[in-house]
């Protein structure tokens, strides 16, 4: 009897059904290799941001000190020269130390104007 089964040729809804399921299956592999391509890029990205193992952020520690204590025009022109990779995080920490501070409308601008992606923009309480 099963092996009639076996034999017995496939519906044409049958076939569709299989070949959807093929299909969906081919889509979830892409769809998870991309998603983990992009995952390991912006681990990488990460990694160089934060100067590799052991979390040496020189790079990012020397940018801060020249931003600390300059005027708002030095401290934009030293974010302007920062990596990409690290000007939003230096745009936050100005923001943040203007905020500190009490100089909310300064923290405001420096968000508006220098984080243009408005997820980012957000502040987290």
């Amino acid at each position: 009897m099963e092996l009639q089964s076996l034999t017995k040729p496939l519906s044409l809804e049958q076939a569709q059904q299989r070949h959807c399921s093929a299909i969906l299956r081919s889509l979830r592999a892409v769809i998870w290799t991309a998603w983990r391509s992009a995952a390991l890029r912006h681990c990488k990205r990460s990694f160089k941001s934060s100067g590799g193992p052991g979390g040496d952020r020189r790079p990012l520690e020397n940018y801060e000190k020249s931003i600390a204590n300059a005027s708002p025009e030095a401290a934009q022109e030293a974010i302007n020269q920062a990596p990409p990779e690290i000007r939003t995080e230096l745009i936050r920490n100005l923001a943040e130390h203007n905020f500190q501070i009490g100089n909310v409308t300064q923290a405001k601008q420096i968000i508006a104007e220098g984080i243009t992606n408005p997820r980012e923009r957000q502040v987290k309480c």
